[in-house]
């Protein structure tokens, strides 16, 4: 699995090998304004992040609800949730993810957005954890997916400048 913030106009480039997720795209992002309970104006951007599940295996799988963590500078800047489901043998889906980042805690990093601007290079990295099981025959055997990006986008134009994708997958015997 793997987090892509691309535009819906360029290609993720995945194919259905190796079970992995990759999000692919950035089809719609939107601002709002609106008033915190300080009364202080506070810009939140939402985003949808496009999710690729690949199953290469012979057997249908069955995963849980997930987060997906957005973090700039160290902090936690907004999440994506990926419902709970399941997954025929040898096939892939997207899911589209809707996320909503806080500009309220974008703003405790304004001197670093300024200059990741002036820049014109900012750095988001995400990650999620999804567990799941594999049934073959009457054993069920349990997995986690562990996946982490790290994505430059432009701040400005809000186009993927460099993106670097790790998954790992554990399987749990029992």
């Amino acid at each position: 699995m793997e987090l892509d913030l691309r535009h819906s106009r360029w290609r993720h480039g995945g194919s259905c090998g190796g079970f992995d997720g990759s999000a692919a795209s950035r089809p719609g992002f939107r601002a709002h304004l609106h008033r915190s309970h300080l009364f202080q104006p506070a810009l939140d951007a939402e985003l949808i992040l496009t999710v690729h599940v690949n199953n290469p295996n012979i057997v249908p799988i069955k995963y849980d609800s997930a987060t997906m963590s957005i973090f700039y500078n160290g902090s936690l800047l907004g999440t994506a949730r990926l419902e709970a489901g399941s997954q025929s043998a040898r096939s892939c889906r997207l899911h589209r993810l809707p996320a909503r980042l806080s500009g309220l805690e974008l703003a405790h990093h304004v001197n670093k957005f300024l200059s990741d601007v002036a820049k014109r290079e900012m750095v988001l990295d995400a990650s999620a954890d999804v567990d799941g099981v594999a049934k073959v025959w009457w054993w069920r055997h349990r997995f986690r997916v562990q996946v982490e990006s790290h994505v430059a986008v432009d701040p400005v134009f809000l186009d993927v400048i460099d993106q670097e994708n790790k998954s790992q997958m554990d399987l749990f015997v029992s």
